[in-house]
This record gives structure tokens, C-alpha cells and sequence, in this order.
């Protein structure tokens, strides 16, 4: 399981594409639209292409944003 700082879950369902007022009424997160979408795409693909594709190079690497952190399920 990962986390995005700065990010709400409204970020997630992609909602300032809708509309540029939602960082100014409090459902966007700080994170920049692109760059956030930049993120998710990646680490996507890499899921996909792990699980899906058994591509064995492929895998997600949270160590390339500073926003991602690795929560740990015990």
C-alpha cells in the first residue's frame, strides 16, 4: 500500500480535471495536477505489467517521488 503526501482522495478520482476551483474550495491536495498524474500513470503500469504481464523488470519504485511513502501492513 502506498501514500501520496499532499494528495486527498478526491486526487484520486481524478477530479481537478472537472474543474480548475478544486484546489480553491479544498478537494484537490497540493501536488500538481501533471506531475501527480505523472505518478499514478507510472505507478499503474508497473502494477499491471508485474502482475498482469509477469514482466519481471517491472516493478513499482516509490524511492523515485519524494511525495510516496510505503505503508507497511502487519
Amino acid at each position: 500500500m502506498y501514500h501520496i503526501d499532499g494528495t486527498t482522495h478526491y486526487d484520486f478520482a481524478m477530479v481537478y480535471m472537472y474543474s480548475p476551483l478544486t484546489k480553491l474550495i479544498g478537494f484537490s491536495g497540493e501536488v500538481e495536477s501533471e506531475y501527480l498524474t505523472n505518478i499514478l500513470k507510472t505507478m499503474i503500469a508497473d502494477f499491471f505489467n508485474e502482475t498482469l504481464r509477469n514482466n519481471t523488470t517491472s516493478e513499482i519504485n516509490p524511492e523515485i517521488w519524494d511525495e510516496v511513502r510505503v505503508i507497511e501492513i502487519d
